[in-house]
């Protein structure tokens, strides 16, 4: 199980990767949206930079949070996704060029 504090990530704010993920495009049809895309990249990329390798870790990751946590992370209801959200074909192929660059971006502004 990978422990990770959220806290200590720059999220909010000018230059945070809450900002720096809100431009990729969400692919899917809005009927049975449960968790906006911004929020599912959030949670994965932090969960990734904790050392999560894989849809399964990053979902045991996600379920470690609060639902406070989660909600400002972008997940509404503050339930956490499950692995399928995050391994679904529609989400694996979501915009990966564009969050690859959005998150290079982000890492660069943070060095």
């Amino acid at each position: 199980m990978h422990r990770f504090d959220v806290n200590r990530l720059p999220l909010d704010g000018a230059g945070g990767l809450i900002e720096a993920l809100a431009t990729v495009p969400d692919p899917r049809h809005r009927r049975g949206v449960r968790h906006p895309v911004r929020g599912l990249l959030v949670v994965a990329v932090a969960a990734v930079l904790a050392g999560a390798h894989g849809f399964q870790a990053i979902a045991e990751c996600a379920a470690e949070l609060a639902p406070d946590v989660l909600r400002h992370l972008g997940i509404p209801r503050g339930t956490p996704p499950r692995s399928s959200v995050f391994g679904s074909r529609c989400n694996a192929s979501m915009a990966m060029a564009s969050t690859a660059c959005s998150v290079r971006g982000w890492c660069a502004s943070r060095s």
